[in-house]
C-alpha cells in the first residue's frame, strides 16, 4: 500500500517561478544572487529551480543577464559613472567583460550607447531597450502574466 500523500500540481507553477526569479533579479540593481541563493530564497532545491527554468525554456543565466542588461541601460543615462563603476556594480569582474555583453546585447559599445543618449535625448527611445533586444527564450512576455509581486504570494513545495 502507498502511504505518500501527492501534492497536487498548481497549473502555471513553472511558469510563475520563472516570473518571480525574473522580477526579483530586476528589483536588485546590483548584487545578484547565485542561484543557490535564488532557490534558498523561494524555499525549492537548486536542482528543482533549474528544471522548473528549463521547463519554461528559460535559464537563471538568462533571466540573470535580462536583468544586467536593463539595468545596464538606466546605469549608462547617468553622465556621472564610468563603464567600470558599472560594472562592478552589475557583478562583472572587469569593464571590458561588462564591455563585451553590452555589445552582444545591443549591438553597441557601452560608450557609444551613452554618446547617442547623451547627444539627442530622443535617441534614447530609438535605441534598442532590453524588452527588444534579441530576449532569451523566456525572458519574454510569456513571464510577463505570471509574476507574483512577492515570495510569500507563491507557496512553493520542496
Amino acid at each position: 500500500m502507498d502511504t505518500r500523500v501527492s501534492t497536487p500540481r498548481l497549473p502555471g507553477r513553472r511558469q510563475a517561478l520563472a516570473g518571480l526569479v525574473r522580477s526579483e533579479l530586476e528589483a536588485r540593481p546590483h548584487g545578484y544572487p547565485t542561484l543557490r541563493e535564488m532557490a534558498e530564497e523561494l524555499c525549492v532545491s537548486t536542482r528543482t529551480l533549474k528544471r522548473y527554468l528549463r521547463d519554461t525554456g528559460a535559464s537563471y543565466r538568462q533571466l540573470l543577464d535580462g536583468a544586467r542588461q536593463l539595468h545596464a541601460t538606466e546605469l549608462l543615462a547617468r553622465p556621472g559613472l564610468t563603464v567600470e563603476k558599472i560594472a562592478e556594480r552589475l557583478g562583472y569582474s572587469s569593464g571590458a567583460n561588462f564591455s563585451r555583453a553590452f555589445q552582444r546585447w545591443v549591438g553597441v559599445a557601452p560608450g557609444q550607447y551613452r554618446g547617442r543618449v547623451e547627444l539627442d535625448a530622443s535617441a534614447a527611445e530609438d535605441m534598442p531597450r532590453p524588452a527588444a533586444i534579441r530576449e532569451p527564450a523566456g525572458y519574454g512576455a510569456r513571464l510577463d502574466s505570471a509574476r507574483p509581486q512577492t515570495l510569500l504570494s507563491l507557496k512553493l513545495h520542496k
